[in-house]
């Protein structure tokens, strides 16, 4: 997440309110600050499958 964010972040069609809508995308789907947590502070493929049904 944290690559796609600074990927995005250098094109020049992205707009501030693009970058604010994928942030409250991530949280949404990912819940990051509740599921990254932990020594690896990764989201395993299950968990993700799990998620995304």
């Amino acid at each position: 997440m944290l690559d796609w964010i600074f990927q995005l972040r250098e094109k020049t069609w992205m707009t501030p309110q693009d970058m604010a809508d994928l942030l409250e995308a991530f949280d949404d789907i990912f819940a990051p600050q509740g599921n990254l947590v932990g020594a690896d502070k990764s989201i395993s493929p299950k968990f993700l499958a799990e998620l995304l049904k």
